[in-house]
C-alpha cells in the first residue's frame, strides 16, 4: 500500500530580482515526497493570485487550500554584511477548526510553518504515524513595514510532536533553548549548514558532518533535509541512518538542484554510500 505524506503550512511567493519563485517548506517537502513515491497532499492557504498550482498538479500532489485574500510573499534585501527579510503579504491563519478530516491518519505529517501561520491545536486531529515539524516560521514576527524579526516561541505548543527541525539561525545561536524544548517532543534535529547537524534526544546527543559539496544556493536544503529524515526515520527508526540520508539529499539542493530536479532515491543512495566511505570507512 502506498504510504501517505501530508504537508501543512503556507505555500509562498519568494520575490527575486528576476520575478517570483515558489517557496515554503510544504513546497519542497511535498515535491520530494511525491518523487519518492508517496501519496502526497498539502493543506495550505493561498490567494487566487498563487502562481504555481501547476507545480503540484503535474506531480499528483493534492492541494487542500484554505482561501485567502492573497498568497504569502517574502522578499530578501541583501547588503554587504548580510540580509534583511520582509513579509509582503500573508495568507490565512490555519486554524485547527478548518483541518480537512480526510487528511487524518497520514503515515507522515510534516508541519512547515513559514509565517507563524499554524494553529498547533491541530495536533490531536492528525492521528499520524510520524509527526515532524520544521519550525523556523514559528519565530517570525514583523514590523509595520514587514521587516521580520525573531521572537521567542512557547515550546508547549509543540507537545506531542515526534521530531522537530530547526537551524542555528532560527534560534540565533542560542543552543541552550534546546533543553527547554526537549521535554515536549520526541527528539530535535538542529541543522548547522555546512557544519552538519546535531540530534538531541532523551538518551544523549549525536553530531554528524554534512556531505561536502560546493554550495551554490542552499534555498530549500533544510526542507529537503527534514523531509528525507522523516521518510528515512519512518522506515528504520534509526537516528544515525536518517541523518546520513538527509545530509545526502540536502547536498544535492545545496549544489543547485531546483524543484524540478529533486534528488531521486537512487541518487541519494549513491551519495549515502559515498558518505559512509568518507566518514565511516
Amino acid at each position: 500500500m502506498t504510504k501517505k505524506y501530508i504537508c501543512i503550512g503556507h505555500v509562498c511567493h519568494d520575490k527575486t530580482p528576476s520575478g517570483f519563485v515558489p517557496g515554503g517548506t510544504v513546497t519542497y517537502a511535498s515535491v520530494l515526497a511525491a518523487a519518492h513515491g508517496y501519496q502526497t497532499s498539502i493543506w495550505t492557504s493561498a490567494g487566487e493570485d498563487f502562481l504555481f498550482n501547476e507545480l503540484f498538479d503535474r506531480r499528483g500532489i493534492h492541494q487542500y487550500v484554505l482561501p485567502a485574500a492573497e498568497t504569502t510573499e517574502f522578499e530578501n534585501i541583501y547588503f554587504s554584511s548580510g540580509r534583511s527579510q520582509y513579509i509582503r503579504a500573508r495568507a490565512s491563519m490555519m486554524e485547527a477548526k478548518y483541518f480537512p478530516r480526510e487528511l487524518m491518519g497520514g503515515d507522515i505529517v510534516h508541519l512547515g510553518a513559514i509565517a507563524n501561520e499554524i494553529d498547533f491545536n491541530v495536533l490531536p486531529e492528525l492521528k499520524a504515524g510520524l509527526t515532524g515539524a520544521s519550525i523556523q516560521g514559528c519565530f517570525r514576527h514583523w514590523q509595520a513595514d514587514g521587516k521580520i524579526y525573531l521572537q521567542d516561541f512557547d515550546w508547549k505548543e509543540l507537545q506531542g510532536i515526534d521530531i522537530v527541525f530547526l537551524s542555528l539561525e532560527d534560534i540565533e545561536g542560542r543552543e541552550e533553548v534546546i533543553a527547554d524544548l526537549l521535554p515536549f517532543v520526541g527528539h530535535i534535529v538542529l541543522t548547522r549548514g555546512s557544519e552538519g547537524a546535531t540530534v538531541y534526544h532523551h538518551y544523549g546527543i549525536s553530531h554528524s558532518p554534512a556531505f561536502p559539496v560546493q554550495e551554490k544556493d542552499a534555498t530549500g536544503a533544510g526542507d529537503v533535509f527534514a523531509a528525507t529524515y522523516l521518510m528515512a526515520f519512518s522506515q528504520s527508526g534509526d537516528i544515525a541512518e536518517a541523518t546520513i540520508v538527509a545530509h545526502c539529499a540536502a547536498s544535492y539542493v545545496a549544489e543547485g538542484a531546483a524543484l524540478s530536479s529533486m534528488p531521486s532515491p537512487e541518487m541519494i543512495w549513491t551519495r549515502t554510500i559515498q558518505y559512509k566511505a568518507l566518514f565511516h570507512p
